[in-house]
């Protein structure tokens, strides 16, 4: 039987049901309805279509006995001569569920397979990047979905409408129990974590995307020939250490793509003679560096193809915690710095069991904030943090962040770096680019097409401003531009933190721009460089916390910038994700 409702409270919590006034031959009634698809099959955030319907879920639990049917406005199997069985992916329902209830004819009621919803994430834009696909006239985005641990790849018109999203790497061998064109092939047991940090970039020969393989601690790389074709993943480097953080791709005059990435530490296998002179001692495990991996052909098969070098080197701190042992635990009293503790069972009154441990301080037992393993590892000492690759020919130019810890204040401090790589070098000498306060983070490097300067953009945490280095290469002693001080109105007294990811943009008649976000406000914003200033322009976009990972491209005449919305909305009373990756399009001088 349909679902009697009087209000749309009435058809339940999740969502995706209406109460709808109902008239045919039989009388007038009032049932709960799910609402129809766009014309194009769209539904709400967090719904799928299912025979044009949007449901926020799989109907009737994805299946149903022999011989029976779907319903999926009452969510119930409904005895009929329904087929034995469906394939994985598939269920039994009818042929039109809108009027099952009033003029059930064989005709028109038959039961048949129909593909299930495909599965929707809520955790999609973290660690995206963004390309231009000149000769498609496409965007190109890759991205992370959370949710399940995998690389995503989404393609997008000129007018920010997603045209194709593939699932590159994460997903496992398995049964589908959501609609298998949809995403991952409808298989919902989780992969390897795979897809942090990712950047991309598109050459003559095909799309590249750089990511970091979580769980092995690997550099890998994904390359696509042609928009249609199928996707190559390969390991690039990742036997002597944790690394593939802060990855940055691009492509040389030749056509051959290179990899700038972050080592977080090194294995055992580690060989510190790699480094520059001097600048590795200590550990292995505490070693950071950053690395140059360049293709030998332009469609890689293996790390074979690839010629690696260690750009630069220096050791960490030790994290806090490393080596914390049995009958211990990470936890800080009130210092601020966690460190391992013995455990006690005596603290009276008992300790927080959420956010708190009984651990032995000063001879006493004491409550102490527990620490885990994500609390500590935000933002790493060491070198080749947030590395950004750009090339003039084959002479590749490298800007990162190298970030050191003061003994005295046992804060950590942030400097700009640059490196010029020329072709058939080993590596380039390291030019500091500025060290006022805390600098240098989340660079973008750009040539000009025209003067062939280099250009950085970047975050100084400090001042709160976004930045610009402009030379002929790097040289020390230049004057950074404002792009944006971060200051408010006049006289009110605010500022903001911008500059927290940014994208430079020339287009083609050489008008340069950079995309950001305002991390105070959470806005994703514009400006244009005018003459030997910059210009504020209207925000992109303001309407909740928007701007994360941004990146931009100019393509024929306009600019298309992409960027991940971070929120959660209300499930049946529970907060749930609903990250999403948005893309704004905007014209161009």
């Amino acid at each position: 039987k349909y679902l009697d409702c009087e209000a749309d409270q009435d058809c339940g919590d999740r969502g995706d049901l209406f109460c709808e006034a109902w008239t045919d031959a039989y009388g007038t009634s009032k049932r709960c309805r799910h609402a129809a698809c766009s014309s194009l099959g769209e539904c709400p955030p967090g719904q799928a279509c299912f025979k044009g319907e949007c449901l926020a879920g799989l109907p009737c639990g994805g299946r149903c006995e022999p011989g029976q049917g779907c319903v999926p406005s009452s969510d119930r199997c409904q005895d009929y001569a329904c087929p034995a069985s469906c394939a994985p992916g598939f269920i039994a329902t009818f042929k039109d569920n809108r009027d099952i209830w009033d003029s059930c004819t064989l005709e028109k009621q038959g039961c048949e397979c129909a593909e299930l919803p495909g599965i929707t994430s809520g955790d999609l834009g973290r660690f995206s990047a963004a390309a231009a696909d000149v000769p498609a006239r496409e965007l190109v985005v890759s991205q992370y979905d959370g949710e399940y641990g995998d690389l995503v790849v989404s393609r997008f018109d000129l007018s920010g409408a997603e045209l194709k999203r593939q699932y590159v790497d994460g997903v496992p061998a398995g049964q589908a129990t959501f609609g298998p064109s949809g995403a991952r092939g409808g298989v919902t047991e989780p992969g390897m974590d795979v897809g942090r940090h990712t950047d991309v970039a598109v050459g003559p020969s095909a799309t590249y995307v750089a990511y970091y393989d979580v769980g092995a601690g690997d550099l890998k790389l994904a390359w696509q020939p042609s928009a249609s074709g199928t996707w190559t993943t390969l390991k690039v480097d990742g036997d002597s250490g944790d690394l593939g953080l802060y990855t940055s791709v691009a492509v040389d005059s030749d056509g051959l793509p290179a990899i700038t990435y972050f080592q977080r530490g090194g294995a055992a296998s580690f060989n510190a003679a790699d480094c520059p002179a001097g600048s590795a001692s200590g550990p292995v495990a505490n070693v950071t560096a950053l690395k140059l991996a360049r293709a030998k052909v332009a469609q890689p098969s293996s790390a074979a193809d690839f010629e690696i070098t260690t750009l630069a080197c220096a050791a960490r701190p030790a994290a806090a915690c490393a080596s914390c042992g049995s009958g211990t635990v990470c936890a800080d009293t009130g210092s601020g710095t966690p460190s391992c503790m013995p455990i006690s069972t005596a603290c009276t009154p008992a300790c927080d069991p959420n956010s708190q441990a009984c651990v032995t301080f000063g001879g006493a037992a004491v409550c102490a904030d527990t620490y885990n393993p994500s609390q500590l590892a935000e933002v790493p000492n060491g070198v080749g943090l947030f590395s950004s690759l750009a090339f003039n020919g084959k002479d590749a130019y490298v800007a990162y962040m190298r970030r050191t810890l003061d003994a005295a204040s046992g804060l950590s401090d942030g400097n700009l770096y640059g490196m010029r790589v020329q072709a058939g070098q080993a590596r380039g000498t390291a030019v500091i680019l500025d060290t006022s306060g805390d600098t240098g983070f989340f660079p973008d490097v750009k040539v000009d097409p025209s003067t062939k300067e280099v250009l950085v953009s970047y975050h100084d945490f400090t001042s709160r401003a976004l930045k610009l280095y402009r030379g002929n290469g790097f040289v020390s002693g230049q004057t950074p531009e404002i792009i944006d001080s971060g200051a408010g109105a006049a006289g009110s007294g605010q500022s903001a933190w911008v500059g927290t990811d940014s994208a430079l943009v020339f287009t083609p008649t050489g008008q340069l721009y950079c995309a950001y976000q305002d991390a105070t406000n959470g806005d994703l914003r514009l400006s244009r460089r005018s003459g030997a200033t910059w210009e504020a322009l209207t925000p992109l976009r303001t309407d909740g916390a928007v701007g994360f990972f941004a990146d931009a491209v100019s393509l024929e005449s306009k600019l298309l910038v992409s960027h991940a919305r971070l929120k959660a909305r209300s499930v049946g009373g529970e907060a749930v994700l609903d990250n999403r990756l948005l893309v704004d399009v905007t014209d161009a001088l």
